[in-house]
C-alpha cells in the first residue's frame, strides 16, 4: 500500500535531487544575457472543445501524443557552461573542465519556449500549419 506523500518533504527532496542532478550554476541565467523570451502558447479552451466537436460531426479519431523528454529533444540557442554535479569528476591534464549544454533541460527560465519553438518548426517542415487564431492548433 502506498502512502500519501508529505508535500513539504516530496519539494525538498526533488530540489535535493535537481541540484545532485543539474549542479548549481545551470539555474543562474539572467534577462538578456542569455536568454531573451520566455513566452510559450497553451492550447486555449475554445480550440479543444471546438476540435472535439468537429472529430464527432466528421467521425474522425483523435489520439493524443505525449513526448517522452520533450524539452531535451530542442537545442539551445545560447551558450550555457555548468559546473558537473558533486561526485562528477572531469580532468583534463590537471585542469578542472566545464560542461557545455547542446540541449535544453527542464528547469531553465526559457525551456517551454525553446521546446515550443522546435515542435513548431518540425511541424512546419512536415507539412502542418498554425492556426492564427490559437497557435497551439
Amino acid at each position: 500500500m502506498m502512502r500519501q506523500l508529505d508535500t513539504k518533504h516530496f519539494k525538498a527532496a526533488m530540489h535535493n535531487e535537481i541540484k545532485y542532478v543539474f549542479g548549481y550554476q545551470v539555474w543562474e541565467k539572467k534577462w538578456g544575457v542569455n536568454f531573451y523570451e520566455t513566452y510559450a502558447p497553451v492550447v486555449g479552451w475554445a480550440s479543444v472543445r471546438t476540435m472535439l466537436i468537429m472529430s464527432k460531426l466528421y467521425n474522425l479519431n483523435i489520439r493524443s501524443i505525449d513526448f517522452v523528454l520533450a524539452y531535451p529533444q530542442a537545442e539551445i540557442k545560447s551558450v550555457i557552461y555548468l559546473h558537473p554535479s558533486a561526485g562528477v569528476i572531469i580532468n583534463n591534464n590537471g585542469q578542472d573542465l566545464v560542461l557545455k549544454l547542446k540541449k535544453n533541460l527542464y528547469g531553465l527560465k526559457d525551456s517551454g519556449r525553446t521546446w515550443w519553438e522546435h515542435l513548431s518548426s518540425r511541424s512546419e517542415q512536415i507539412g502542418f500549419q498554425q492556426c492564427v487564431a490559437d497557435q497551439c492548433v
